[in-house]
């Protein structure tokens, strides 16, 4: 007997989405696809984590998220808090619904094409991928953990990010959002003196922006893949004003490495001793609260993946 497949809905969290078109197209899709499957919504970005715990405690074994790169993201975090045993059980999708999932992107799927992303959730197998984990330790002293696929951004790349989120929020565009941003960055830091130790280097210089990457990092860390055991690092000095609008040009085109000065290595740990309180994104969403030294590694092999 066929498995019913959970398929989570994560609406992209703006007034001008077209959130009832969109929906009414992935049910369409899904309808005409033959599949057995059961089909939630959540009502916020926030509400994914208890849905995916929802339908984990009902016994489902593949589950998908439709949404972008920080759904999938909270997804992930609810799978590595499972024992290890029931993790193993289940398996995670991603149908692509935003302009920026860059996970999913890496696999060949593309919000462009929902029919071949259903295509791949029923008819694609499941294969062990690495998670990142950055460990840190929040304002109340209490140890803390926080998984990605992706990449972790600290510096600039993470201001970013926030800013390019909360514009999004605002216009409900992509395009105005990325302008907006771009032009908001002479409002932002530029450079941030790090202590950051990687393969037992000690680096102590004035750093722009680092990028730790699991996967492609938006463009940061290309040639990371997933399932290597490894992270890519990308690290770029702090730069004149040209070079670094030069370097946003590169990172909007996701040609960062070609940036003159981009550092790249490959370790499966970074301690970033110091950042000068750097702001931190994690598959692009901020993480707030955190102080003093921390550290991120990868776990290999860490979850199922459905693949095409």
């Amino acid at each position: 007997m066929e498995e019913k497949i959970g398929i989570i809905y994560c609406p992209a969290g703006n007034a001008l989405s077209g959130k009832a078109k969109n929906r009414q197209r992935v049910e369409e899709i899904l309808s005409a696809s033959g599949l057995l499957y059961d089909y939630i919504q959540s009502e916020s970005p926030e509400g994914v984590s208890r849905l995916f715990n929802m339908l984990v405690e009902n016994g489902y074994q593949r589950i998908a998220i439709i949404g972008g790169d920080t759904a999938l993201n909270d997804a992930v975090n609810c799978m590595m808090a499972l024992p290890e045993g029931r993790r193993d059980t289940i398996s995670l999708a991603i149908i692509p619904f935003t302009r920026r999932n860059d996970f999913a992107a890496f696999w060949g799927l593309s919000s462009k094409s929902l029919e071949k992303s259903i295509d791949v959730l029923s008819r694609g197998r499941s294969r062990r991928i690495d998670v990142g984990c950055l460990h840190y330790v929040d304002k109340a002293g209490k140890p803390c953990e926080r998984y990605f696929i992706n990449c972790v951004n600290i510096g600039l790349v993470a201001s970013l990010q926030s800013l390019r989120r909360k514009t999004q929020k605002l216009f409900g565009s992509y395009t105005l959002a990325y302008f907006s941003s771009a032009f908001l960055i002479v409002t932002q830091r530029l450079g941030y003196k790090m202590h950051i130790n990687i393969n037992g280097e000690d680096i102590r210089k004035n750093v722009m922006t680092v990028c730790v990457g699991n996967c492609s990092g938006y463009g940061q860390t290309p040639n990371a893949v997933p399932y290597s055991g490894r992270l890519d690092i990308s690290l770029i000095s702090n730069s004149s004003i040209g070079k670094l609008l030069s370097g946003v040009r590169l990172f909007f085109s996701r040609r960062f490495l070609m940036h003159s000065g981009v550092n790249a290595y490959r370790s499966n740990e970074i301690r970033v001793i110091s950042s000068a309180n750097a702001p931190i994104t994690v598959d692009g969403r901020m993480l707030k609260g955190i102080t003093g030294e921390y550290s991120i590694s990868v776990i290999k092999e860490a979850i199922n993946f459905v693949i095409p």
